[in-house]
């Protein structure tokens, strides 16, 4: 992660209180051995219309972004 401004923090702190959601989530993954591990890791989520918003999202924060369309009418 690159290091933010005072200002980008701010920024970013408004935009997950306003259209985000943080979490934390979990998977069962499954190692050589016959067992199961559950494997915990945080998540931001964040909905928006507006492209622009979750492009400086992963640019300045990392991680995937994943666009789903909704269908129109």
């Amino acid at each position: 992660m690159k290091k933010l401004t005072e200002t980008e923090k701010a920024y970013i702190a408004g935009i997950i209180d306003g259209e985000g959601c943080l979490s934390i989530n979990h998977r069962k993954s499954r190692p050589p051995i016959r067992s199961y591990r559950t494997e915990y890791y945080p998540c931001i989520t964040v909905a928006s219309t507006t492209f622009i918003i979750t492009d400086f999202l992963q640019k300045k924060l990392g991680g995937s972004l994943h666009i789903i369309k909704t269908p129109k009418g």
